[in-house]
């Protein structure tokens, strides 16, 4: 009786280790309840040769008891011992090496491929690209090639440590945020002796900077500026717009739009431009605002706007039928075209910009319905037709949601905008049979209007190509010449002039957009235009008004069109009404000649003359036969050129 309960004891033990039950021992090791034990086996697929030995490892997690029982699963696979040494047999074939966690309460292994070959595959790893450039806290994304292995698979690291930056599981790489050199390592996960690597410089982190165009500028109170900035040094993804801004009394400026409009006190001001993605960074640009001139001329085009604005009676006279069409009479009809040339309805806001008056802006809104109401699906003004497109305008839409923020005529605008892209090439075409600055004034003009509007990157571009138009048509004389026959279509008396010629007042319409270019773009190009065509105005385009009658005696008036003295390039009084946008190209030259570092005593001058010759032209039109109106405008048009001359003196 007393043996027995010994010899159930000593079975039981070994029963217990004959199924493999975990001793007291294991079972002080085995996980905590719902942690995980893993086996990996290292290198995972490898190759080699009959009767070779070869290394595994093993990797156990979950479990401080970190000890593997190796096998080969396949009989006549090899043999491997407890520490993971292989021994390959001497036949080639496939086998797998097998490594089970030596806890006996749990089923968890790890298994790697052997490939026993008299030609055993080299795994090799490459890193694509082998080097990078990646600015500081930059990113940049790096492919890994596994060859020799079937298991395509790498293992991410950077050589460094974390002080280079790291690495995700996806190649996926973060730069320091110091300047360094760096290596990006990717290790093959069949066989963890492989690896290849990148070399990756990192760059210091680009400076931000926001730079505003123009820097300088002067204004008359009440007017308006369109600024541009551009921001340099932001990283890929990186805002590059900015934030517009001015002190308070210092007029107002859209936040994101950059258009500026001067207080009504004269003073300096600071306009500026902060970088969203780094708001440290901003731009500034210095704003000269002045009052208006106190000379007469704004005083005598009021006056003569009255009549434009086709208040006939205006001043005391009393207009009867006597007074015609071809006197200057004319009204709204489907069939009148005239008086829309040069931009009737732009006109009408530039006059509310240099009095304030709303009474202009409400005549601006009146043209503009009609004006928008007119224009076909070819972009054409149908008023005029026959695919005139010197009657097409983008800058009255410019205005118009300036005024009332209303987008809705925009694509009634871009009909014009394309008018002008399928009638007037980029570059200049010297035997076209057709060609004046008019109308590459006009292209330029609804270019540049087009980008302000709507910031479209392709009109920006175009405008560039239009302002080289000048540049390449003048050559090394400085102002565009084509024969007379080019640029008027013909001779007097039907012949066909080969003598080259330019026109001064056509030339002011060109300046005016490239004005407008300049303010977007700073460009010296444009600077470089106005100096050059502006002394070769001074050797060539002006004459003794005495020429015309001893009355116009100590005056100056510009031509009509250089070269020889044929058909309207002869000496006339009308020439004076091109007085103030003669003017104002001067005026401009004097701005781009101080830019420049360049002499303007003798531009000033000829500007000093400009201005008298446009006073010496009001009171020539000023009338007394009163069934006329006092303030006489024939052609219609001719206010509309007179006042944006006027405009962009003041400008």
């Amino acid at each position: 009786m007393t043996r027995r309960p010994v010899l159930v004891s000593i079975l039981a033990v070994l029963f217990s280790s004959a199924c493999g039950a975990p001793s007291s021992q294991s079972a002080v090791l085995d996980p905590p309840a719902g942690q995980t034990v893993t086996v990996q086996t290292l290198p995972i697929d490898v190759s080699v040769a009959p009767g070779a030995t070869f290394q595994f490892s093993a990797q156990v997690t979950g479990t401080s008891d970190t000890s593997v029982v190796w096998s080969v699963a396949e009989a006549g696979g090899g043999m491997v011992d407890a520490a993971g040494l292989y021994t390959a047999p001497a036949i080639e074939g496939t086998f797998h090496v097998r490594a089970d966690s030596a806890m006996a309460s749990v089923k968890s292994f790890g298994t790697s491929v052997v490939h026993v070959t008299s030609a055993p595959r080299q795994v090799a790893v490459a890193v694509n690209p082998p080097t990078a450039t990646v600015p500081a806290g930059g990113s940049f994304t790096f492919a890994a090639a596994v060859t020799g292995s079937t298991v395509g698979t790498v293992i991410w690291t950077v050589q460094e440590g974390s002080s280079c930056g790291s690495v995700s599981s996806t190649g996926a790489y973060t730069a320091p945020t110091s300047a360094s050199t760096c290596h990006v390592v990717a290790t093959s996960a069949a066989d963890t002796t492989k690896s290849g690597s990148a070399t990756v410089t990192v760059t210091a982190a680009p400076v931000v900077t926001v730079s505003v165009s123009p820097t300088t500028t002067s204004m008359t109170t009440g007017g308006t500026r369109t600024f541009s900035a551009t921001v340099s040094g932001t990283t890929a993804g990186q805002s590059t717009a900015v934030t517009w801004s001015v002190p308070a009394g210092a007029g107002s400026i859209g936040a994101s739009t950059g258009v500026y409009v001067a207080p009504a006190t004269a003073g300096t001001y600071v306009v500026t431009a902060t970088s969203v993605a780094a708001p440290t960074e901003i731009g500034t640009a210095t704003v000269t605002v002045t009052a208006p001139p106190s000379d007469d001329v704004l005083a005598n085009l009021l006056n003569f706007a009255e009549t434009w604005n086709r208040n006939w009676n205006f001043g005391g006279h009393t207009v009867t039928d006597a007074f015609t069409s071809d006197q200057g009479r004319w009204d709204y009809t489907d069939t009148t075209y005239e008086p829309w040339l040069f931009d009737r309805a732009t006109v009408g806001y530039r006059l509310f910009e240099m009095t304030g008056n709303t009474r202009w802006r409400d005549q601006f809104l009146v043209d503009f319905a009609f004006y928008r109401a007119h224009i076909d699906a070819q972009g054409i003004f149908t008023p005029k037709g026959s695919g005139d497109t010197k009657y097409g305008y983008v800058t009255p839409f410019v205005l118009y949601e300036k005024a009332t923020g209303d987008q809705q005529y925009r694509p009634i605008a871009r009909r014009i905008y394309d008018s002008w892209i399928r009638e007037w090439p980029n570059d200049f075409q010297p035997n076209a049979s057709m060609w004046t600055e008019r109308e590459l004034a006009f292209a330029l003009e609804a270019a540049v209007a087009w980008y302000e509007m709507t910031g479209e990157a392709a009109a920006l571009t175009r405008s560039a190509a239009l302002v080289n138009q000048w540049t390449v048509a003048s050559g090394s004389v400085g102002a565009p010449l084509v024969t007379y026959t080019q640029h008027e279509g013909g001779g007097p008396g039907g012949t066909t002039p080969t003598n080259l010629t330019n026109s001064p007042w056509m030339s002011a319409l060109y300046f005016q957009a490239a004005r407008r270019y300049y303010e977007i773009s700073n460009s010296s190009e444009v600077l470089a235009q106005a100096s050059r065509y502006a002394d070769w105005l001074n050797a060539n385009a002006f004459y003794d008004a005495a020429l015309v009658h001893p009355q116009y005696a100590g005056l100056v008036f510009p031509r009509y069109l250089t070269g020889e003295l044929i058909g309207d390039a002869g000496y006339d009084y009308g020439n004076m009404a091109h007085c103030l946008d003669v003017g104002a190209i001067l005026k401009f030259a004097l701005f781009a000649k101080q830019q420049r570092g360049e002499s303007q005593t003798t531009i000033q001058n000829r500007y000093n003359q400009m201005r008298a010759c446009a006073s010496a032209d009001f009171v020539v039109w000023t009338r007394t036969a009163d069934y006329l109106p006092m303030y006489r405008i024939n052609p219609p048009r001719k206010f509309n050129w007179q006042l944006r001359g006027y405009y962009e003196d003041v400008h």
